[in-house]
Parts: structure tokens; C-alpha cells; sequence
């Protein structure tokens, strides 16, 4: 998987991603984007909550998250 700039595409509607936050290089963030507000909402505490692209979040960067790992026949992973 590929970072994709937010000025070439964002995520579609309720998608959870992968954020690059440029003003905190190293840290990303699982986040569901809404598209109603153009912004990525993070999880914190159960609940979710709404970081617009401002000076403390600045999403230049997302990709969509990998498939979770699938169970073999004895149920291990």
C-alpha cells in the first residue's frame, strides 16, 4: 500500500484509514473519515472524536488500513 496525498483524493464516506499527521512526523493515527465534515475523526477513549486540518492535526497523507488476519481451521491466527 501507497500513502495518497489529501489534495489528490480523499477516502470514501465512514472509511477507517491510516493519517500521517505532518506536524508530529512518526505519528500516525487510525482514523474514520467523515465526509460530511471533510475531516478525519480519531478514536479516543470509545468514542470518536472530530480533528479538523488545523495547526494540531494536519492530515497530508492516508491509506486504507490492511485486511485483518484471518483465522487458519484450528482458529489460530
Amino acid at each position: 500500500m501507497e500513502w495518497i496525498s489529501v489534495k489528490k483524493r480523499r477516502p470514501d464516506k465512514d472509511t477507517i484509514c491510516l493519517v500521517w499527521n505532518e506536524k508530529r512526523p512518526f505519528q500516525f493515527y487510525v482514523c474514520l473519515y467523515n465526509k460530511y465534515f471533510d475531516e478525519f475523526e480519531i478514536s479516543e477513549i470509545g468514542a470518536m472524536i472530530r480533528l479538523p486540518d488545523s495547526v494540531t492535526f494536519h492530515a497530508t497523507h492516508w491509506m486504507p488500513l490492511p485486511e485483518p488476519p484471518n483465522e487458519d481451521e484450528d482458529g489460530k491466527l
